[in-house]
């Protein structure tokens, strides 16, 4: 069999490998086939797509590659039951190939993290919201001691994605979640005072008042007064890199206007 073939009359021809990928593509977009459910045996699944196992196993190969599916020794392949991973993995891709700085990772939060508050205010659980409480006692608990602080920070921030139970808008903020961390650490690791600590006390009551609103601009708030210590960060480098130093992460349309 050639390694292309039409696959349908008047089409131009297309590599089996990339007709068998659409093809699946349309039992995910028609739902007959859904996260957790198991796949048919190679053979009968190859008769299916009318390819060779040899085509079938590259097409599942790259597949299992990308997280979408994953094979159970002795019980069969399944498609995973959450892929939210897979969008996660192509963003992230994205920010090392692309001039993506840290700038650019702090609007993609601004832009992102209110909606995931909002969606907090609405669906965390009675678990969540204590899980929350349980990091702002580690985030007072750890003040002056920036290590300490900005870990309970951080996971404070993860339980908003958590309980916002968005799997797009969490996927997006996983995939930039190692920017974001190395942007913490370098631009704001000194913001560990009483007044930042606050602005997270904020949020977390308007998530346990069950107020959208609120909670979109608490975390409005917090975030626009974070966005100050970006734009200083960023003028400070600009700066160096006009005496000759080398800036880290920085371009000049992350400078304000």
């Amino acid at each position: 069999m050639s390694s292309r073939s039409k696959v349908r009359a008047g089409e131009a021809d297309i590599p089996l490998f990339e007709d068998v990928m659409r093809q699946m593509e349309d039992r995910f977009r028609t739902k007959s086939l859904r996260p957790g459910s198991k796949l048919p045996p190679e053979r009968e699944l190859a008769e299916q797509f009318g390819v060779s196992r040899h085509t079938l196993r590259e097409v599942l190969k790259a597949l299992n590659l990308f997280g979408i599916i994953r094979s159970r020794a002795g019980d069969g392949t399944y498609i995973q039951r959450s892929l939210g991973g897979l969008m996660a993995k192509a963003v992230h891709l994205s920010t090392l190939l692309e001039d993506v700085d840290y700038m650019d990772a702090f609007n993609t939060r601004l832009a992102i993290e209110p909606m995931l508050a909002r969606c907090a205010a609405e669906n965390a659980r009675r678990e969540d919201i204590e899980m929350m409480r349980r990091e702002i006692r580690g985030m007072e608990a750890n003040l002056g001691n920036a290590k300490g602080y900005s870990r309970h920070e951080v996971a404070f921030h993860d339980l908003i994605v958590v309980a916002a139970d968005n799997p797009i808008l969490g996927s997006v903020m996983a995939a930039i979640s190692d920017l974001l961390l190395e942007a913490r650490l370098t631009v704001t690791h000194q913001r560990i005072d009483r007044d930042d600590l606050m602005l997270h006390v904020d949020i977390l009551k308007a998530i346990e008042a069950r107020d959208p609103e609120a909670a979109n601009a608490a975390m409005v708030h917090h975030l626009s007064i974070n966005r100050t210590y970006y734009q200083d960060y960023f003028r400070k480098k600009s700066e160096e890199a006009q005496r000759g130093k080398a800036p880290l992460r920085v371009s000049t349309r992350a400078l304000p206007a």
